[in-house]
């Protein structure tokens, strides 16, 4: 990201409640198991499931709180992915 990108979005404030919080902490907890832990395979199926979970009600949680932001961001990635093709 150039400096012309980053000032389009550093008036962007983002909404985090202690939801998105506790959500995000847990993804951290779980990815750092899973990156540093030696796991059976089922343990780190269930955890990745768990994390795919936790993934998905985080996303909803933010979005619903940064409607706007997440629509502008998501219009720049997708600019960025067409202008790559």
């Amino acid at each position: 990201m150039n400096e012309k990108e980053l000032e389009m979005f550093k008036d962007l404030t983002f909404k985090i409640t202690d939801e998105t919080k506790e959500l995000l902490l847990d993804m951290l907890y779980i990815k750092q198991m899973l990156n540093e832990s030696e796991l059976s395979l089922k343990d780190r199926k269930i955890l990745e499931k768990e994390y795919k979970k936790i993934f998905k009600q985080f996303r909803k949680e933010f979005q619903a709180h940064n409607p706007i932001e997440t629509q502008i961001m998501r219009s720049y990635f997708n600019s960025k992915k067409q202008d790559s093709e």
